[in-house]
């Protein structure tokens, strides 16, 4: 985001044989601004995989992996905010 605003992340999973290499899953952050904005790297996320065709095309939900942050603290519009100091085990990161 070259420092203009923080955006969602998004990531392709590859898989593959013999350097041939195919998409097979798409994984997508899901965020708000305010927690990627002042409370990065380690904001509270919610990671929603998706399996995709051979070509790329999405096509069902896999799994998500959420990272709730810290308990102590509360960041932007009530989210857990993981930019604070680790007070408690509680406030370890951490995607569960």
């Amino acid at each position: 985001s070259q420092g203009c605003f923080e955006q969602a992340n998004k990531y392709t999973i590859f898989a593959g044989k013999d350097g041939v290499m195919t998409p097979i899953m798409i994984a997508e952050e899901d965020s708000d601004d305010c927690t990627r904005c002042f409370c990065k790297p380690t904001h509270s996320l919610l990671l929603r995989f998706t399996a995709v065709s051979p070509t790329g095309q999405k096509m069902f939900p896999v799994m998500t992996m959420e990272r709730e942050g810290c308990t102590q603290c509360l960041g932007c519009e009530g989210k857990l905010c993981l930019g604070c100091f680790a007070c408690s085990d509680q406030c370890q990161d951490g995607m569960k």
